[in-house]
């Protein structure tokens, strides 16, 4: 039950996110890519449906997200983390840390908050 609860708030926090947005889901078989585009309201109810059925799988074992949002003048870029069947937003420095070879200067790197404990 707490990995639909998890699942669930994790969906509903990213389906917040009013503006087009990609979301990169990396567990152990791989990453998969969702992107989300604001002006496509009438899938947003199949969309999240097949989003929180990836994230309530993601949540039995270890996977992390990167969400970009695409705003102007610079993109926002934020992580999560998923493990214990649990999701926490990455802390910046971490964030930025883990990624330090790969990092982008074109975006804002920022993080989101749990609404829900």
């Amino acid at each position: 039950m707490e990995q639909r609860y998890e699942a669930m708030t994790l969906t509903d926090e990213i389906f917040r996110i009013k503006e087009d947005k990609t979301v990169t889901l990396s567990t152990l078989d791989g990453p998969v890519i969702f992107n989300y585009y604001k002006n496509d309201t009438n899938n947003t109810e199949i969309l999240k449906q097949e989003f929180f059925n990836y994230m309530a799988y993601a949540m039995l074992g270890k996977a992390g997200l990167v969400v970009r949002i695409k705003k102007k003048p610079k993109d926002l870029l934020f992580g999560i983390k998923i493990e214990d069947e649990k999701w926490e937003p990455l802390p910046v420095y971490e964030f930025i840390e883990k990624y330090e070879e790969g990092l982008d200067l074109r975006v804002i790197y920022t993080e989101i908050s749990r609404r829900y404990e």
